[in-house]
């Protein structure tokens, strides 16, 4: 296929794919038992909850379970890790791109970039790397490994959750800043950087092997499932000692951290208004490991019951 046809079907494609995720999605049984929690306590007139979602959609991911359904709208606010507005959101993608002089290139050198090249091409052969030159080094790796779910089109489910809430005239708002986010990344040197992307690009299949396990288990609801995958791709590198020492400096940035931030956040949105009910959706891995926002919470006294009917 040559460019300018492959580029036609890319434009036809972004138009019908949504169509075709839609029409699936009303076949599609929900998830077989929600990752949703109840929050009591603390005067609470009203109970809030806790989601755990995943920052891509499958048909059945996309069809809620009746229990989140009802969770959402019955809530006053609906709070995500981060704000979906287009404005904030722009802001973020230029967060994502360097500042140090360099092209992706000059900083990753040739054979990488190469591999990098291959990988894209490989994924779909009317793209190129060409469009990563400007980007930081650890979000080019972020980036090829949703770049395939990406182009099937459709919004990813924190998206779709935040459109429902604006679209009822619910009050929306995001956990974290932005920069907070991206700096949990930053905590990686551009070497670092460097070996992060070499180990995505060199363990590329494994890695879609455990995206699609983690999709499969998230449908199923199952939680310690969940918990597991999260560490392993995080922590799973080839190589060795360097690369270990990275996956487990990006757990604790990623992940340690950003749960302990994020619960104060909600323990302090929590009180500050008893009488509204709160739903509160994050990715599942931070609602799932032994120390995460739910235990945080619970630490702070609050009372989460998983919903799972």
């Amino acid at each position: 296929m040559t460019i300018q046809p492959a580029i036609r079907f890319l434009r036809a494609l972004a138009i019908i794919a949504p169509m075709i995720l839609t029409a699936l999605a009303d076949q599609a049984a929900p998830p077989d038992k929600p990752l949703l929690w109840k929050i009591e306590g603390h005067s609470l007139e009203k109970p809030s909850w806790l989601f755990g979602t995943i920052h891509l959609v499958t048909p059945r991911i996309e069809r809620l379970h009746p229990a989140v359904e009802q969770a959402l709208e019955t809530s006053d606010t609906l709070a995500t890790e981060l704000s979906f507005d287009p404005m904030i959101q722009m802001a973020g993608a230029m967060l994502m791109m360097r500042g140090d002089g360099k092209t992706l290139t000059e900083s990753i050198g040739g054979d990488l970039q190469a591999k990098l090249e291959a990988r894209i091409e490989a994924i779909n052969p009317a793209l190129g790397a060409a469009v990563f030159e400007p980007m930081k080094t650890w979000a080019v790796a972020m980036a090829v490994v949703m770049l395939p779910y990406q182009l099937e089109g459709g919004k990813a489910l924190d998206q779709i959750l935040w459109q429902r809430a604006t679209d009822a005239g619910k009050e929306t708002l995001g956990l974290e800043r932005m920069k907070d986010q991206v700096a949990a990344f930053e905590v990686l040197d551009e070497e670092e950087q460097t070996i992060y992307l070499r180990a995505t690009l060199e363990n590329y299949d494994d890695n879609d092997r455990l995206l699609k396990e983690m999709i499969a288990e998230y449908e199923a609801g199952d939680a310690e499932a969940i918990d597991r995958i999260t560490t392993r791709s995080i922590e799973r590198f080839a190589g060795g000692e360097r690369e270990k020492a990275i996956g487990e400096k990006l757990l604790k940035s990623l992940i340690t951290e950003r749960d302990r931030t994020m619960a104060g956040t909600i323990d302090t949105m929590l009180r500050e208004d008893t009488a509204k009910s709160r739903f509160i959706a994050v990715g599942a891995g931070h609602l799932v490991a032994e120390n995460s926002i739910r235990k945080h919470l619970e630490d702070k006294g609050w009372k989460i019951t998983r919903i799972t009917d």
